[in-house]
This record gives structure tokens, sequence and C-alpha cells, in this order.
């Protein structure tokens, strides 16, 4: 019951990324090139990627310390409103990494870009909430197990 929602949000994530790098790469097609002399056309494009790599790095740390403030003696209520607020920052700094990539993939017209997008995607893909693995992280016990 409770797993349904947040995994249409992730969806929902997903597949904006992908739309929109999508989109990028058939409005830019006739002007993509795959340069990785990124710094000559401007020093600002390599903190693009860097920004992306920097952005999955902060998501995980900030899950990973929002995760270890879920005490395991709280309602299984709590425990699931805070594994949703994880999971939500986690999602939005990968997102934003890819977001980032792709805007400089559209600006520029250099595909090395969406390397760096596919990084954050990819690292959002494999985010996907699944019961085995909330069960797991929350220690949730029967029956709570049964409210996902």
């Amino acid at each position: 019951m409770k797993l349904k929602p947040i995994q249409l949000i992730h969806t929902a994530f997903c597949v904006a990324v992908f739309i929109f790098g999508a989109v990028t790469l058939f409005i830019n097609k006739d002007i993509l090139v795959f340069s990785t002399q990124m710094a000559n056309e401007g020093a600002l494009n390599l903190l693009f990627p860097l920004i992306g790599l920097i952005s999955i790095s902060i998501g995980i740390f900030l899950y990973n310390r929002m995760m270890a403030g879920i005490d395991e003696t709280d309602s299984f209520e709590t425990k699931f409103t805070k594994y949703q607020t994880a999971f939500l920052v986690k999602c939005a700094l990968f997102e934003a990494g890819a977001l980032l990539n792709i805007v400089a993939c559209f600006i520029t017209g250099n595909s090395i870009f969406m390397v760096f997008a596919g990084i954050s995607f990819l690292a959002l893909l494999m985010s996907r909430p699944i019961k085995e693995k909330i069960v797991e992280e929350l220690k949730l016990q029967y029956p709570d197990t049964e409210n996902l």
C-alpha cells in the first residue's frame, strides 16, 4: 500500500530525465559532437560533470545519514516517513546531476555530457525502492512488512 506511491514518484524522476535527455538529443542531433576537450570550450564546462558526480556522492551520503537517524524502536509510520524523506532527497540529487549535464549538452552540443548524465541516471534507476530492500534497511518485522 505505502510502496506504490513512492515507486510512482521514482518512476516520474526517471521518466523526466529520460525524456529530457531524448528531447535534447533530438533537437541537437545535427550539431552533436563528442569531445573530451571540454576545457578548450570553456573552463566552466569542467564543472558540469564534477557537479554531477558530486551530487551522486552527496545524495548517497545524506541518504545514509538520514537512514542512520531512524530509531529501531520507532513506529512503522515514523520509520517509513523518515525513509521516504531520505529517499526523495537522494533521488532529487541524482536527478539534479543528470539534468545539469543534459542542459550542458543542450547548450554546448557536446555529447560527452550525456555520459555523465547517464551515470546519474543509472544511479537513479538503481535506487528503485523495492519491498525487500526497505524491509532490510528499516529492519521491519511482521506485521509491519505487510503494510508496505
